[in-house]
């Protein structure tokens, strides 16, 4: 596990009820196998016997289901059983078209427009299309079960009655489908949607206001969390590289989740209790021997 630091936080003090701190502290989630246990990506993409003969382009999620590989050769297979046939053709379009070319960009623009339109949040499609099972599902292969979907509930309370604000969900991924299962788990009301930010409002479309293209996961905090340069932000998150930009930036703290098997509640827990001053004070030691 790696960890990341604030190098400008200012340093805590005692305060009064009647003396407010003088910063927050905010607490920042990543999604896809951080705040689930799997990638929803790819339990998004599983495969028919159908795909799976043909193309072999199926490998299998932690349980053994199949589902595609979300890097596989020919990706437009991948939608041909839970698509709308006018978006898989033009997926399929954009596919075998030659990358880098005036052709290829069209087809691409033409696949958003479709998905956007038709399909924008695809975990919803494929559970009104049977290809996805509903809530329980969504808490199994997801979040994990039941158990931790509890344990992680009272790991938040534990951080708020600590000082810790939020928290919120920053990912790269679908903010319409993160919030379909937040709220098919329960979990909405720990992480309502005016706290979830993601790279993409529904699938094919851009968060240009919130997330405009080559923003890094610190800018967006910076950006759109922090009401202040003070502010104390935790980012939790298994991508090495946005703990990295943190770091360089000294926007925000961070863990990072090295084993991509999602946050153990009882990790979580482990950070928000402790002092901000002996907080900090790791992680300034663990980022001096990065």
């Amino acid at each position: 596990m790696g960890f990341l630091m604030h190098m400008g936080s200012p340093r805590g003090r005692a305060h009064t009820p009647d003396d407010p701190p003088e910063h927050k502290k905010i607490l920042v989630l990543d999604f896809d196998e951080t705040l689930s246990v799997n990638h929803m990506y790819s339990l998004l993409t599983w495969c028919d016997e159908f795909n799976v003969g043909a193309y072999g382009a199926c490998h299998k999620d932690k349980d053994g289901e199949h589902m595609l590989h979300p890097y596989s050769i020919n990706p437009a297979i991948r939608y041909s059983v839970s698509l709308p046939p006018e978006v898989f053709e033009a997926k399929t379009a954009y596919d075998l078209s030659e990358h880098g070319s005036d052709e290829c960009a069209h087809c691409a623009a033409e696949y958003d427009r479709l998905m956007s339109e038709k399909v924008p949040d695809v975990l919803a499609y494929q559970i009104k299309q049977g290809y996805f099972k509903g809530g329980s599902e969504v808490i199994e292969k997801i979040f994990g079960g039941d158990e931790r979907v509890r344990e992680l509930r009272k790991a938040i309370e534990v951080a708020e009655s600590h000082g810790w604000e939020g928290p919120w969900v920053l990912s790269k991924g679908v903010q319409a489908e993160i919030n379909t299962a937040l709220e098919l788990a329960g979990l909405d009301d720990i992480f309502p949607r005016e706290r979830v930010i993601a790279a993409l409002t529904t699938r094919g479309k851009r968060n240009e206001v919130l997330w405009p293209s080559g923003t890094r996961k610190c800018d967006v905090i910076q950006q759109n969390i922090k009401t202040k340069a003070q502010d104390v932000a935790l980012l939790v998150d298994d991508d090495a590289e946005n703990v990295r930009d943190c770091l360089q930036s000294g926007i925000c703290w961070g863990v990072e989740l090295s084993d991509h098997e999602g946050l153990k509640p009882s990790t979580l827990e482990y950070f928000v209790v402790m002092a901000e001053d002996s907080l900090r004070e790791l992680m300034v030691g663990i980022a001096n021997g990065i």
